[in-house]
């Protein structure tokens, strides 16, 4: 589904990822976790072609990203940001249906699909006329997960969807997102900077640190054997 070979990546003369290789699996739930600044944001992005990696070779669903169409690629893959990136001037029922409109949904579909999104992230229908500056931080982040799995996207990308939002709102979505992963398969992949929220969402947990991966595995085989002094204070361990 997602392979990374040998890939690394520099800014301004410093290296950001070294060397990196790791395979996420279909329906895999990958959750990236480690220090500001060790690379995980990067990886999210060089999976939609975002960032490019100055060497090495990455493949999403069979095609290598040098030479894929970034564009039909990016239609495939749904991505969900801390700020939610909705659109202010359109709403809600427009922020969904915008995706939906890009890969040319018949009418009678893009409704069916709008009834099917609000019951899966738990929204109400009488907030389809509503604006997101009408709407709370979690309502937010509920529209944006709903606009990104418009499509029915294999790969679902999370880049810190819930650093926003208040505790409790945190716990809910992620039990939503849990419930999501668990109804639709899709695969998905989860930057946080919460290593509660990490081992808890991940079916595969991955441990980045100075531009390399110090561990990629189960939580619980995480927690039983952790692979580097690293990663035993990162857990508790």
């Amino acid at each position: 589904m997602i392979k990374f070979t040998n890939v690394s990546k520099t800014y301004e003369g410093r290296q950001i990822l070294c060397d990196i290789s790791f395979e996420i699996k279909q329906n895999d739930f990958a959750t990236i976790i480690g220090s500001s600044g060790s690379g995980k944001t990067t990886i999210l992005k060089m999976i939609n072609g975002l960032i490019k990696a100055d060497s090495g070779t990455i493949f999403v669903e069979g095609e290598n990203i040098d030479t894929a169409d970034l564009i039909k690629l990016r239609r495939r893959i749904g991505y969900v940001i801390q700020s939610t990136g909705l659109f202010p001037h359109m709403s809600v029922r427009d922020n969904i249906l915008y995706v939906c409109k890009l890969i040319k949904m018949s009418p009678k579909d893009m409704q069916r699909r709008i009834d099917s999104l609000m019951e899966t992230v738990s929204l109400e229908r009488e907030l389809l006329s509503r604006y997101p500056r009408e709407l709370s931080g979690g309502q937010q982040q509920r529209v944006g997960i709903a606009r990104a799995l418009a499509a029915k996207p294999q790969i679902l990308l999370m880049d810190e969807p819930f650093a926003a939002v208040d505790e409790l709102t945190r716990k809910s979505l992620q039990d939503e997102t849990r419930l999501i992963y668990e109804k639709t398969n899709t695969t998905i992949v989860f930057v946080t900077h919460d290593i509660k929220e990490a081992m808890s969402l991940g079916s595969r947990v991955m441990i980045v640190n100075s531009c390399t991966i110090e561990q990629f595995d189960t939580p619980e085989e995480i927690r039983r054997a952790p692979a580097t002094d690293f990663v035993q204070r990162l857990t508790g361990g």
